[in-house]
Parts: C-alpha cells; structure tokens; sequence
C-alpha cells in the first residue's frame, strides 16, 4: 500500500494488530513513480557550471591512496594500489596478477573493499561466483587468502563503515560476541526469481526479482555460509550492485493513541509522542544496494524489519528508497555507489561515526555522448508508513525513511568520463568538509577524482591513465580508511574505541 512519504506493507483488513502482509511485486511500478515525485519534490537540480581552466594533470597526484580492481580480459584481473600523491603515468606500488606461478584465481574482477580490521583487499570475481581476499602488500602473482564461495556472479564487496560493528558481532558464524570481525557484504546480480515460472528467466511475464545480498563473517580459508541473506519477491532486488553498509539509530513509530482516525491519520502523526504514540529508538544495520536494472536505491533495515516480524530473507527495503533518474523519463542504470560517512577521532581516543547525508552514484546511461555521469544524491529522512491498519491510519512507521532531497550529476565533454563504474569518497585532506570523489572509467583505462562540490561539465583535479599504471578497464576502487581529527557534530552518536 502506497502512504505518504513512500510505501508501507499492505495487510490484510481483519483488524488493527493483524499480521503484516507483503509487499505485492505488482506494486513495483507505482512504487517506483511515487519515488520518483518524492526525489524530485522541491529538488533544486543544479545547473551545468561554465568549464573553468583545466588543471594540469600531469602533475596534480590523487589526493588519497587508493585499491583498484581490474577486469581486464578474461584471465587478466588485477589489483592495484596507489599510493596518495600518484600523478598521471605513475605505476602502482602493490599489483597483484594472475594467472601466474601462484594463479591468484581473479577472473572478471568487480568491486573491492577493504577490510578495516586487517586491512586486507577483498574483490569479487564474477567470472569464478569468489570473493577472493588478498594481503595489502600481495605483489605479483601472489594466491589470496580467503575465499567467499557460492556466490551467484557477484558484484560488490563492502564492510560495516561503523567504527564498532556492533549489530555484525552478534551475527557472527561462530557465536563469538566479543568479536569485532565486521561483516563482508556481497551483492548476487543473479538469479531471477519469479513467482512460480520454471524455469525463471528474465523474461519471464511473473519475473519479481534479480539477485541477492548476503553477509559473510570472514573468518577462515573457506567462507561459505551467510549470516544474512536478501532475496526473495518483496525485496526490489534487481541486479544489485554497489554496497554500503552502516549502523544507525532510527525511531519504529507505533499508533498507541485512544483517537487513531485523527492521531494517526499519516505516518507524521504516528511518529508524533504529543499524540499518545509510542516513539522507540532503535540500532539497526542499513544496507544502501544500487538496483542497475531498477534504476533506484534501496535500504534494507534487518533489525526493524525483525520488529515488524519479517525474520526471512525475503525482506522489503524498510529503510529507504530512492530513484536515481533525475527526472521523469531519465533513462538511468546505477552501479556502484559511495557516501560522505565518515570516522573521526577524539584527542582522548573516542571514536565517531558521521552518519551520510549525500550519496555518489556513477551511471553508465547519458552524459556527453553517452559516456555516463556521476550522481550526487542530497538525502533526507521522512517519516513512512509501514503497517496501515484496515481504516487506512498508520500502524507503524519508520520516522527515519530515507529519501533524495536533491540531487545533481557530473557530465560533460570535460569530465573524462567514458564508461564510470567503480566510486570511493574520501574527506578532504585539509578536512575542510569537503570530499573527493576518485571515479574508474573501463572504456579509457583511467582513475579520475573530483570534488563533491563538483557538477555539470566538471574536468577532474587530477587523473591515473597511461600504460606505466596498468590499469586495465577498471572496474572498483576502494580507499583506505581515513579518521578525521577533532570532534564530530554534537547529533552523532558515540562509540567506544576498540582496544
């Protein structure tokens, strides 16, 4: 059932505190709309800005370290890392091959991430269905470590951006909660699912979804088992790419009002206390996934979604939904995705988690000659409607649903775009409040960075290309943590730092 603000999870009319219902797969098409009017409701698109003069490239280094996995032709994937400060032509200073004496297994390498707790490369090999994890310092022809198996032709790799992964410990495979091991989440851009076809095909009249999450705690030489699974019908999954994953405290709104016809008319009243409703803090985990055949950004909430008693894997995206076409009638398909969420440290060693307020998305559809573009999408939280009663009042809500406030792009004959997959953001260097955005281009062979000031027809502060760097139609980057110093705003919640 569609409510304002979003979309709730429709349910059957025999009485209030009925058990919740589905989220239909018929409904996906006026999901998608109302998204749409909500992303772009007194959104102020901004306009291309005049070129300016061009940096010089040849001597402006990329203002942070970063992983970059390469495709490559098959049998040719790669890892390479860069250090801070590389110029144009420069070489990587790790690169990791294969195959070789020590055939490193990577074939049809996607993204990377990197592992906060050792610091280690994982990068997904869609050729294989592997996550394969490599040392930081693994030069040459060197085999991983780690293998993440049974996998249906993944796409991304990402960890909990949290300093302490609270919500990932207690999901640990070995029950272990005094672990601090963050999960490694992986998006499944296949199977198809349908509602009773078989086989499904994506083609199929009933097709309800493509592809899956899943969450792996990545202990051992062999990973094989996920703590966490997203698949089914009602999860809007199709073809997930891009991953990031966080923890954040949002407010479950519950209609406990003696007036609900009048105190729980919207989803704005249920999450109103002034109205005898109950407002609940809750710690949930959140899984941003691009949908490059839906053309959107979903939300996953495991935690409040448990609350409402969806327990499976087939969970709809609670928290949040987000079209990344611009404008009606944009044609978009979403890959990877990056955010402005951040560390930063205090002088007495309390650690703080920034929560995003901008996504970074890179599109391979439009842009000058069709090249692509890179999104900014400014987000904001609303109060949504999950569980409706039969008289149409809001049960339940969710006072933290995300949406798009805004949003710009970067395109333009200027950029250097040419095919924009991979996406890492990283804070200024100068902590001006500022971020870089570092970009991979698979048609050119090239990194470049931006600002996240920067839209229109943009050109790139600095750039990687050339045969000396060895990359070899890039297609993820990573960038190694960063912990700004200082105090963070007063509204983010603190955690302990790990000893």
């Amino acid at each position: 059932m569609i409510n304002e603000g979003g979309f709730g999870l429709g349910r059957p009319v025999t009485g209030r505190r009925a058990r919740l219902g589905r989220w239909f797969p018929s409904m996906f098409a006026a999901m998608s709309v109302c998204a749409l009017a909500l992303s772009s409701a007194g959104s102020t698109f901004a306009q291309q800005k005049s070129p300016v003069a061009a940096p010089n490239l040849s001597v402006s280094g990329i203002a942070d370290s970063v992983v970059v996995s390469n495709s490559g032709a098959l049998l040719g994937s790669s890892v390479a890392v860069f250090a801070a400060g590389s110029k144009m032509h420069a070489k990587p200073e790790v690169y990791n091959s294969g195959p070789g004496p020590h055939n490193t297994d990577l074939e049809g390498a996607a993204g990377v991430a990197i592992n906060p707790s050792t610091s280690h490369n994982f990068v997904a090999s869609s050729a294989d269905n592997l996550v394969l994890s490599f040392s930081p310092t693994a030069n040459g022809s060197v085999p991983p470590e780690q293998l993440i198996v049974g996998l249906d032709n993944p796409d991304d790799v990402a960890f909990d951006a949290t300093p302490i992964p609270n919500l990932d410990t207690a999901l640990n495979n070995s029950g272990d909660i005094t672990s601090t091991t963050p999960n490694a989440y992986v998006s499944n851009t296949l199977p198809p699912l349908c509602v009773s076809s078989s086989p499904c095909l994506t083609t199929s009249p009933d097709l309800c979804s493509i592809g899956s999450i899943e969450g792996f705690e990545p202990v051992g030489e062999f990973i094989a088992v996920p703590n966490t699974v997203i698949k089914g019908c009602s999860t809007l999954n199709f073809g997930p790419v891009g991953l990031y994953v966080d923890e954040a405290t949002v407010h479950e709104c519950t209609c406990t009002s003696e007036s609900p016809s009048t105190d729980c008319a919207t989803a704005a009243d249920t999450c109103n206390i002034g109205n005898g409703n109950t407002v609940t803090p809750m710690q949930t985990r959140r899984i941003f996934a691009t949908q490059r055949f839906g053309g959107f950004i979903t939300v996953y909430e495991p935690e409040f979604a448990a609350a409402l008693g969806i327990t499976g894997a087939d969970q709809p995206p609670v928290g949040g939904f987000i079209s990344t076409a611009l404008a009606s009638g944009d044609a978009t398909e979403p890959n990877f995705l990056a955010t402005n969420g951040f560390l930063s440290v205090t002088s007495s060693g309390s650690v703080f988690y920034t929560v995003p307020t901008q996504l970074y998305v890179t599109d391979i559809l439009g842009g000058h000659n069709r090249r692509g573009r890179v999104k900014t999408f400014n987000i904001a939280s609303i109060a949504n409607c999950l569980v409706t009663a039969s008289d149409g009042t809001c049960e339940v809500a969710n006072g933290d649903f995300l949406v798009a406030a805004s949003a710009t792009d970067i395109e333009g004959k200027h950029t250097r775009l040419s095919l924009p997959m991979g996406i890492a953001a990283q804070p200024d260097p100068d902590f001006d409040g500022t971020f870089k955005l570092f970009v991979t281009n698979v048609n050119s062979n090239s990194v470049v960075q931006f600002s996240n000031l920067d839209s229109g027809d943009a050109r790139p502060e600095s750039i990687l290309i050339g045969g000396r760097t060895k990359l070899n139609q890039p297609a993820g980057i990573a960038a190694f943590p960063v912990v700004v110093p200082g105090a963070p705003p007063p509204s983010v919640a603190q955690a302990t730092k790990p000893k």
